[in-house]
């Protein structure tokens, strides 16, 4: 459990990712190994000026295997598709090894239309698949775990090119790769349409309700243009210094273009970079992408690049290209990273095609212009200068094109919300300003919300979520003019005022008088009552920052005026903030009533070490009250008081029996219709031990999926479903239910 956390998988997504995982591993491995044959051959048989030649005719024939198959990937069983393409690349890769040593031409067209049509294709159907398997939020978590197979996927193969290419012919990789690509078999055997989550089968059926995409149509998309370019010229750049990597390799293998010698030693580059770039993606590419956000981090790699080819002019050499090859390889994770983050700012039913059209056309196309650049450079110009000149060049205008890209991307959230009627389009749109938090408009927000009285009550709330997250002090005066127009609801204001407070203590303490504006402000609004909390907080912060005795008792003295049991539960957690167990002294001088803040103050009590309500607690273990009983059994695991409970038997409920079976790993049989949705969602907004949490939640998916295994599009299924998912907290389910219903 603690792995699968670590990993942040959870139990009932373990197959279908291995499924994923093994794919795109054996995608890789066939791709490098057979990849790296046609290249050495072609070099040993001609020169290096043959490679130009073999990119454009690569790129060519990917393009035709695009438009050949295009409605065909688009409309059939995935998995048949993958399996189909496999076995014509398994015949194919051993037809051109039969050909290998007695016709170079039609072994290098055999692999050359292997590669570009069937693997191609192949790649393409995977990507389809594994969208078709998991949801949104599950994808965000999912994908960058399965994009690591590529990078293993590398290294193994730069392992195996070494060994084969020291103790046997060449011609043994592409039998070798005609073994594993048949591997897809065994690992598609392993799946099943009913491991498939119900979230995805949701989504698929989402898809069905809106009308056909033409891919006549995604050429118009706002953004597209510019996006194309990108992608482009990024990989114009990458083949031009592929093509330079290939140079020098070919000149630094032993005998000059002995085809075992550079066989190795790619093999050996295959591995140590990598390896380099296996340990960036690992510990430090998810964090880079969340602090740069999409933008900066589609930036990052050009940028890193136009200095590493600068250092080159300065110090050229094999050494500076491996270093600059090294670069490439390692910001480029980043780089796809943020391209396939990208594909949020297009309709949803879209994304499909336009990531269709972007790799089975865009991407060879920006081959076939660096080849042709290569030619011609070859025939006229000085090599390794200008080959640097045009690699600028393109890194210029993937940079311009990007700060161009910027506006149209990060002007769609502003759009969606002003000019659809879809919500699903309006939650798309936070979902953006959720991966770009730097470039949001507050204010924006502030008069949309205010414009809108009618607005979808979730997206309110998923519009509030954004201030909570990412809002600072300087927006509190807005969020309490807020509590003026009586449709805004006034409770998620007062949390998201309450979690900003508590996010900017240090601040708090250095702007004494923007906090007595706020304090003044809430005392005007407190004649109805709706600030109260606000008013606590400020009292409480108040006293926490002062270092004078008598505005401490000051403002304790206040706060104690209008504590109320309602207020107290609304603001309890703050309490843990103060670094003094004698908080407990003045919470217990606040004479509440036990039974009816029993949570929240044995939770105050546990968190200061102080054994009061222990036995009150082992009471209400038994109390015949369901609520009662859980916030009892909620605190025992918090604090780790299990020596309290003994038996699943004591427990009245299904809920309570399913939290206690999962803390001892003893899982018991129920139905979610036994659920209490309302209460199990208590329940996992108070447990505070994340392992934990994360397996119950994954028990709970796994009895949604088993339970709903063959899904069909019922209005009465989907009601539960939204229930489910509300309880579960997966916003993104739940509002493609809610777009659905």
């Amino acid at each position: 459990m603690n792995i699968l956390s670590h990993f942040r998988l959870n139990r009932s997504e373990i197959k279908d990712f291995l499924v994923c995982w093994s794919l795109a591993l054996v995608s890789r491995l066939v791709f490098v190994i057979s990849w790296t044959v046609l290249i050495v051959l072609a070099i040993d048989v001609f020169d290096l000026t043959i490679i130009p030649r073999l990119f454009i005719v690569y790129g060519l024939l990917t393009i035709f295997g695009f438009f050949l198959f295009k409605n065909f990937v688009s409309s059939k069983n995935r998995t048949l598709l993958i399996i189909g393409m496999s076995f014509l690349c398994s015949l194919a890769l051993i037809l051109s090894s039969y050909f290998f040593l007695s016709n170079f031409w039609i072994f290098a067209s055999l692999l050359l239309f292997t590669l570009a049509v069937f693997w191609s294709q192949m790649k393409i159907s995977k990507l389809l698949f594994f969208e078709s398997l998991f949801s949104p939020s599950q994808s965000t978590r999912i994908f960058p775990l399965i994009e690591s197979a590529e990078t293993i996927g590398t290294v193994l193969a730069g392992i195996l090119i070494s060994v084969f290419s020291t103790f046997f012919e060449l011609s043994s990789l592409l039998a070798l790769s005609s073994i594993l690509v048949l591997m897809n078999l065994p690992i598609l055997l392993i799946f099943n349409d009913r491991s498939v989550s119900v979230p995805a089968k949701v989504i698929s059926h989402s898809h069905a309700k809106h009308s056909r995409v033409k891919f006549n149509d995604i050429l118009n998309y706002s953004g597209l243009t510019y996006l194309a370019i990108i992608i482009l010229f990024q990989f114009a750049f990458f083949y031009v210094l592929e093509f330079q990597f290939l140079d020098f390799v070919s000149q630094f293998a032993d005998h000059g273009h002995d085809d075992h010698s550079m066989a190795f030693d790619l093999g050996f580059f295959h591995m140590i970079i990598g390896g380099m770039t296996l340990v960036y993606q690992f510990f430090l590419a998810s964090r880079v992408m969340n602090f740069l956000g999409v933008i900066k981090s589609l930036l990052l790699s050009p940028i890193i690049m136009i200095f590493s080819l600068i250092s080159m002019f300065t110090n050229p050499g094999f050494l500076s290209l491996l270093f600059v090859k090294t670069n490439h390889d390692i910001s480029d994770v980043t780089f796809l990273n943020a391209y396939h983050a990208t594909f949020y700012s297009f309709k949803h039913s879209s994304r499909s095609y336009v990531m269709e059209f972007l790799e089975g056309v865009v991407k060879p196309l920006g081959m076939i212009i660096s080849s042709f650049l290569i030619i011609f450079i070859l025939e006229f110009l000085n090599l390794d200068m200008f080959l640097n000149v045009v690699s600028l060049l393109m890194l210029g205008i993937v940079t311009f094109a990007t700060t161009k890209f910027s506006k149209d991307y990060l002007r769609s959230p502003k759009k969606a919300l002003l000019k659809s009627k879809k919500l699903s389009t309006k939650l798309n749109a936070i979902s953006i300003l959720h991966q770009n938090p730097s470039y949001i408009d507050f204010q924006f927000l502030i008069k949309y919300l205010v414009a809108h009285p009618h607005l979808d009550k979730d997206l309110q709330l998923e519009i509030l979520e954004l201030f909570k997250k990412y809002a600072d002090l300087d927006y509190l005066d807005e969020l309490l003019g807020l509590l003026e127009y009586n449709y805004i609801d006034d409770v998620r204001i007062f949390d998201v005022i309450s979690h900003i407070l508590k996010n900017n203590i240090d601040q708090l303490r250095a702007r004494p008088f923007t906090l007595n504006k706020l304090l003044n402000q809430a005392r005007d609004l407190s004649v109805n009552g709706r600030s109260k909390r606000v008013l606590a907080e400020i009292y409480l912060f108040q006293a926490m920052l002062s270092s004078d005795i008598a505005v401490i008792e000051l403002n304790l003295r206040n706060l104690t005026e209008i504590m109320d049991l309602q207020l107290f539960k609304d603001t309890y957690e703050l309490f843990k903030l103060v670094d003094d167990d004698n908080v407990i002294s003045f919470v217990n001088s606040l004479n509440l009533d036990k039974r009816t803040v029993f949570y929240e103050l044995a939770d105050l009590h546990l968190y200061y070490k102080s054994s009061k309500f222990n036995s009150l607690i082992y009471k209400n273990l038994n109390s015949s009250e369901v609520e009662v009983q859980l916030e009892a059994l909620v605190l025992a695991l918090n604090y780790d008081l299990s020596a309290m409970f003994d038996s699943v038997e004591r427990f009245s409920s299904v809920t309570a029996k399913l939290l206690f079976s999962t803390y001892v790993d003893k899982p018991i049989a129920f139905s979610l219709s036994d659920l209490d949705y309302s209460k199990m969602r208590m329940v996992l907004s108070r447990l505070e031990n994340q392992s934990f949490k994360s397996h119950l939640v994954s028990i709970l998916e796994l009895s949604l999926n088993n339970e709903y295994a063959d899904y069909d599009n019922d209005k009465d299924l989907l009601e539960t479903l939204l229930k489910a998912y509300h309880m579960l907290s997966a916003r993104k389910e739940y509002f493609m239910v809610k777009d659905l219903l």
